[in-house]
């Protein structure tokens, strides 16, 4: 067998393997900007062949990837089948202003997913500015 064709056979299984059961957070990110009081969008897309388990917990953390903390559960023992969205809202007073990323964590197995880092912010978001269209009479 070609040893080039050979290793981009073993490469594909390495990667085809690595991916299978996976769900992939792909909101809050880094653009996120959730804040207290309002709702935020946790999303995610989950592989084709699914995980082996049907639900997760989610949960806000802190800190570095090294030394990351739970900082607050958001839904403990979500049921995957209600969906790949949940609206989380962002409790008042109790997360402090800072940079945070989710964790899903499969039930009852070690498995566990992690979003990208967001911002939790008390700034207002800018209202957008609404222009009126028309003919002038």
């Amino acid at each position: 067998m070609n040893p080039t064709l050979l290793l981009a056979s073993i490469a594909a299984a390495i990667i085809g393997s690595a991916q299978a059961g996976y769900i992939y957070i792909y909101s809050p990110y880094a653009a996120t900007q959730c804040q207290p009081g309002t709702p935020c969008a946790i999303s995610w897309n989950v592989a084709q062949d699914g995980p082996q388990f049907n639900r997760v917990d989610i949960e806000l953390l802190a800190g570095d990837a090294q030394n990351a903390r739970v900082v607050a559960p958001i839904a403990l023992g979500y049921d995957l089948s209600q969906g790949n969205n949940y609206l989380w809202n962002v409790p008042q007073g109790t997360v402090p202003e800072g940079d945070y990323f989710i964790r899903m964590k499969g039930v009852g197995t070690d498995y566990q997913s992690y979003s990208h880092s967001f911002p939790i912010s008390f700034e207002p978001q800018p209202n957008p500015t609404v222009v009126p269209t028309g003919t002038a009479t």
